[in-house]
């Protein structure tokens, strides 16, 4: 089984948020404090939706490009 693809979503203030993405939906989750315990999406562009001006930085090896 492969494991969730952990990233941090940087935000345009500069807030960090952890996250992950699902390997076999690809859907997204987000912790963040200020819109409840757990942020969701059905992609990284989709939870970036949330966060204008944010971008994702992967933690370890970039996902895949398929």
């Amino acid at each position: 089984m492969t494991a969730a693809r952990p990233f941090r979503i940087i935000t345009a203030g500069g807030r960090i948020l952890h996250g992950a993405q699902l390997p076999l939906s690809g859907r997204c989750f987000a912790e963040d404090e200020t819109t409840g315990p757990i942020t969701a999406a059905t992609s990284t562009e989709a939870l970036l939706d949330a966060y204008p001006g944010a971008r994702i930085e992967w933690i370890g090896t970039q996902p895949d490009e398929s």
